[in-house]
C-alpha cells in the first residue's frame, strides 16, 4: 500500500464519518439532553435534601 493516501480515499473516509455523524446526531442530541436533565434533577435532589435535613 502507498504511504500516501489517494485523494479519493481521503474524501471517502471524511464523507463516511460525516454520514455516520448525521445518522447518529439525533440520538446524540437526545442523549445529551437526557443526560443534562438527569444531572439537573440529581443536583436539585441533592440541594433539596440538604435543605430538609
Amino acid at each position: 500500500m502507498d504511504a500516501e493516501m489517494k485523494e479519493e480515499d481521503k474524501q471517502n473516509i471524511v464523507f463516511s464519518k460525516w454520514a455516520l455523524y448525521q445518522f447518529l446526531k439525533p440520538y446524540l442530541l437526545k442523549y445529551e439532553s437526557l443526560a443534562e436533565s438527569v444531572v439537573i434533577d440529581t443536583a436539585e435532589g441533592l440541594y433539596q435534601n440538604k435543605i430538609y435535613q
